[in-house]
């Protein structure tokens, strides 16, 4: 779990802030697990939570110095496989491809929300 965590902050934290609800909605899980899952990451070094000027009992989680040294290996793998997976493979069948799968997507993301699942 804290590996899929640590990469999803890793990612994640590119683009935006990262708080503790965005993990427990992202990975469906109960805020106890979410918080303990955090603090073994932070005593192990690879997060540190600071806190917000707008609310003070909201915490970000900000990646250390020697998460970030993982993120560069971690992306650069994600372009190797992407590379290695679309070997061979014409542009034009790789868009459909892109398209058929998104589809794919759309339709298991319709199916959870009718079930009643939430994600978001």
């Amino acid at each position: 779990m804290q590996k899929h965590v640590l990469h999803y902050i890793l990612l994640e934290s590119l683009h935006r802030e990262i708080y503790q609800k965005d993990l427990e909605r992202e990975f469906q899980i109960r805020r106890s697990t979410a918080t303990g899952t955090l603090q073994l990451l932070e005593r192990n070094g690879f997060i540190r939570r600071e806190s917000v000027q707008q609310d003070a009992r909201l915490k970000k989680i900000v990646p250390t110095g020697k998460a970030q040294n993982l993120r560069e290996r971690i992306l650069e793998n994600i372009a190797r496989m992407e590379a290695l997976l679309k070997k061979g493979i014409s542009r034009e069948d790789l868009a459909v491809c892109v398209k058929v799968l998104s589809q794919m997507s759309e339709n298991l993301l319709g199916k959870e929300k009718r079930k009643g699942y939430r994600h978001e």
